[in-house]
Parts: structure tokens; sequence; C-alpha cells
């Protein structure tokens, strides 16, 4: 018997890890791919830090793709098994349903806790690593982007002049035309001297000035248009976030859920629920580094039975498995929005897909194995 379960399992590592390289492709080639050749060839960052944004990118895709990859795996290995007859001549031995079934959830389960610590490790780093890379490259373009005399606009709502930059990217003669919606100068900072700076915190692209007045137009209250005079405010130092995420998607902060641990997010949550703050994005994000990793034993539960009576083989295996995919995304996204117009709790949103399928496969899988292949043949399929 354990030479029978040890090649059930064996069987499953090839279709695995084939299944895991061809969503992990596809998932790029939809989302990052042209990205990634932006960077390498329009804003030419080089072919490291190309690749190493594409590596930092992948656990995020990979969250993703190893439960996905799972299912696949146990439905091709299950429908092969099945197609082949294999199933119905161990039953014909006496072998139990619950012998073959017993191990496969079991790794199911351990996949599951090896999620856990990739969503709160694994994934985490990441994507701060992504973003502390994108933030620096952006940051040296932006330096590189400033130059003498020319009049630049490449920060969303800015537009800066430089009357000289010296060899150490010191500016001189610096004004800052803030805009506005329409693309108008609002404001207008003039500055003997600036430089661009990355704010080691937040990873922001910041513009210091020393030495400054900033300059604006009044505003008369009572008949409700623009002063025909300046108000000025001299200043001894001023910093600007030129927050440059609007002007680079794929930015996001280093404090989202997805980009600390579980015991960090939980911590925020008290502290905010201390504030009279009802945190529903970082509770959402708490629950899903739980609820997604353990999609996985929801997966092993509802495709171990229906793989057993899939006689469709590979082909039908593969069909299976997009549908039950996208049936238990489409309920995640809508649960996340249910939770998030507060109709219900996070807990529920983000739980209630994986006790669904789980709930449903667990009544089949009794159901499969107290009646035998040979007596329901085509169940989910057609007969042999």
């Amino acid at each position: 018997m354990p030479i029978l379960i040890r090649s059930c399992l064996t069987s499953l590592i090839a279709p695995f890890f084939l299944a895991t390289l061809s969503v992990q492709f596809f998932l790029n080639l939809a989302f990052y791919l042209q990205e990634f050749l932006e960077y390498l060839l329009v804003n030419r960052v080089g072919w490291w830090n190309s690749f190493r944004l594409l590596l930092f990118i992948q656990p995020s895709f990979l969250v993703l793709t190893l439960p996905v990859a799972f299912l696949f795996a146990l439905l091709l290995v299950m429908g092969r098994l099945s197609a082949d007859r294999e199933l119905t001549a161990l039953e014909s031995c006496g072998i139990s349903g619950w012998m073959l079934s017993g191990p496969l959830l079991a790794v199911g389960l351990v996949f599951s806790g090896f999620m856990v610590y990739f969503m709160d490790r694994t994934l985490p780093w990441g994507n701060t690593s992504f973003i502390k890379l994108q933030y620096a490259i952006v940051s040296e373009q932006s330096a590189l982007a400033v130059k003498e005399r020319v009049f630049i606009r490449d920060f969303p709502g800015y537009e800066l002049y430089v009357g000289r930059k010296d060899a150490g990217d010191r500016l001189h003669n610096v004004e800052v035309a803030l805009l506005d919606s329409t693309g108008s100068p609002e404001r207008l900072i003039l500055a003997e001297e600036g430089a661009i700076r990355r704010d080691p915190k937040t990873y922001n692209v910041l513009l210091e000035l020393r030495t400054g007045i900033l300059q604006q137009v009044g505003w008369d209250k009572i008949k409700d248009l623009p002063k025909e005079k300046f108000l000025n405010m001299n200043f001894e130092t001023c910093s600007i976030d030129l927050d440059l995420r609007r002007a680079r998607s794929g930015l996001v902060d280093t404090s989202g859920a997805n980009n600390i641990s579980a015991k960090k997010l939980y911590e925020r949550i008290k502290l905010r629920e201390s504030r009279g703050e009802r945190p529903l994005d970082d509770e959402i994000g708490l629950q899903k580094k739980f609820s997604i990793p353990f999609s996985a034993l929801a997966f092993a539960l509802i495709g171990v039975p229906i793989g057993y009576r899939n006689r469709m083989g590979s082909v039908g295996g593969v069909v299976l498995a997009i549908l039950l995919i996208l049936c238990y995304y489409l309920l995640l996204m809508g649960g996340e929005m249910l939770a998030q117009d507060g109709r219900l709790s996070p807990a529920w949103a983000m739980w209630s897909p994986n006790f669904l399928l789980g709930s449903i496969g667990l009544g089949l899988l009794f159901w499969v194995v107290r009646s035998p292949v040979r007596s329901s043949a085509g169940t989910f399929g057609r007969k042999g």
C-alpha cells in the first residue's frame, strides 16, 4: 500500500510544476510584460535591474499560481487514474477510496500551511523589495531628468525650471509652479538652492529647497475672484513630495496589507480600533493571509471526489479545474465587495468560498467512497 500511495503522490509533481510554469508565464504575460519591456527598452534601467524587478514581482503572482497549480495537478492525476480504469481495479481488489484520498487531503493541508508562511514572509519581502528598487530607479531617473534652463513637466502637478545644476546634482535658482487640475499655475515657489532626494521611510521622491519664497494669488472671498496681488511667504527650507506613484503604475504603499506580516497587520488593526476607526481594508487583508492559502485544502476536498469520477482524462481535468477556479475567485471577489460595503464581516467574506467548496467537496467525497467506481461509472463523464 505505501508503494501505491507513494506512486500517486509522486505523480503529482510533474503536472504541478508544469501547471505552475504555465500559469506563472500567463500572469507575467498579462500583467507585467509591458512594464518589464518599458523598464528594459524605454527607460533603459539595464538588464540587471530589469530582471531584479521581474524576480521581486514573482511572489505576488505565485500566491495565485500555486493553489491553482495544485488543483490542476490533482485533477489531472485523478482524471488519468479514473480514465485508465485504475481506480476501478483498486476497488475490485478491496482497496477503499479513503486509503487513496486521505494522503491527498493531507498533502493539501500541508501545502496550505506552506502557503500561510509564503504569504506572511515571502510575499511581503518580494513586494517591498520591488517597491524599494523601483523607487531607487525612479529617483535616479528623476535626478537625471532635471536639466538646466529647461521647463520640466515630468512630475504630475508640477512644472520645474532650474537655472543651474552642478556636478553634485545640487540645483540653483529653482522655480516650481504648482499646477491645478486644468494644468494652470496656482502657486509659484522660487528658491536659491535645491536637491532631489528619496525619503528613506516612504521611498517618495522629494524636492528639497532652501532659502526661497512662495507666491500665491490672493482671493477675494466677498467677490469670489482673485485679487490683483500676490501673497508672499518666505522660507528657509521646504520639501515637496513629487508623488511619483501617480506617474508609475505598480507602485504601492510599503505599509499595505500584502507588504507586512500578519503580526504587524494585526497590531495595526488593534491600534486603529483603539482610535475609534474601522480598518476594513486591513481586516480583509489579514483574513486573506490565511483564507487564500487554505484554498489549497478546499481545492483538495472538492478536487479528489470530482477527479475520482472524471472519465474524460486530462482534458476533462483541465476544464474542471478552470471552472472551479473561476467559481472560487468570483466568490472571493464578491465577498470582498460585500465586506467593503459593510454588509458582511471580513472573516465571513474571505472564508466563505473555502467553506462552500470544502463542504461540497466533503459531501461528494463521502458519497464517492460509499459508491464504488465500477457501479457508478460516468457520473462526471462518459461511460467507457
